[in-house]
């Protein structure tokens, strides 16, 4: 990987732009699969937040540069690297020596306050997810599973999992599996399928299934056509592979999201209806 070096001229007054690593920018953690998307959440447009869009070509970034001591403004159109424009400043004749130091103190301070802010704007949306993170246990008299699958898009494999926990939160039934499927939400259906399988192999009269996937919730509630691609192949456990087909809509689905702090990831309540019981919602 590259070093882009923006810390290693000794001229730099303050350590606090050795935290200015190009690498911890989103649109770096995008391409190593540490984020979901690479675009700056405060600007709210369709940039990629590279170290630059963060200090210098974000919008807040510009207001800051332009209300500064320096009165900066900034254009896109002539502007680089970080690494670049820190060399040209260094290098820059017409400025004194003797205030060389004091105008490269006060572009670190811009710098890194401008970092840390954008720091603390994720870490308050990452405080408001977490706080709906909390699994909510069941009623009396219900059981609560959550399913969940993961796919591998390059193998076609994919895995599934189903927790049940009644209503004191104590799991009283596990399964899991692996497959051979042409898309997530085939993976996320047949989990949802086995789900409603179990309960109506346990006769629970009163249940919950809670999935985080929302096309599997859609097809559910008639809102999208079913998927065509459905796990057919390698059924877990030598069962008989099922076509996956709609479950007969009892009662309204619940829309809110509620994810969960289990091993599978947040969590959706769907509802729908079946032979032997009934499937109900319980975020309405």
């Amino acid at each position: 990987m590259e070093d882009r070096g923006y810390t290693k001229n000794k001229e730099l007054p303050m350590e606090g732009l050795s935290q200015l690593h190009p690498y911890k920018a989103k649109e770096a953690l995008y391409k190593r699969k540490v984020t979901a998307e690479p675009y700056c959440h405060r600007c709210k447009a369709d940039f990629s937040e590279t170290i630059e869009h963060i200090l210098f070509l974000c919008p807040k970034a510009r207001q800051v540069w332009f209300g500064s001591y320096f009165g900066y403004k900034i254009r896109a159109e002539q502007f680089d690297t970080l690494d670049r424009w820190l060399e040209q400043i260094f290098t820059l004749k017409e400025i004194p020596a003797s205030e060389k130091k004091e105008i490269l103190t006060k572009i670190a301070f811009i710098c890194w306050n401008l970092w840390k802010s954008r720091c603390r704007e994720n870490d308050t949306i990452l405080k408001g997810l977490n706080q709906t993170e909390k699994w909510q246990k069941p009623e009396a008299e219900w059981v609560k599973l959550n399913c969940d699958a993961c796919f591998d898009s390059l193998t076609k494999n994919a895995a599934f999992g189903i927790v049940a926990r009644d209503s004191r939160g104590v799991v009283i039934e596990l399964e899991g599996g692996k497959m051979k499927t042409e898309s997530a939400s085939a993976a996320e259906a047949y989990a949802v399928r086995e789900a409603v399988q179990m309960v109506e192999r346990k006769k629970w009269p009163k249940v919950v299934i809670e999935s985080d996937s929302e096309n599997v919730i859609k097809n559910i509630r008639k809102e999208e056509p079913v998927p065509r691609s459905t796990p057919s192949q390698s059924p877990p456990y030598g069962k008989r592979a099922l076509p996956f087909v709609h479950l007969p809509q009892t009662r309204k689905l619940g829309s809110n999201a509620r994810p969960s702090e289990d091993r599978f990831g947040g969590f959706r309540a769907l509802a729908g209806g079946f032979p032997l019981g009934r499937l109900s919602s319980r975020t309405e």
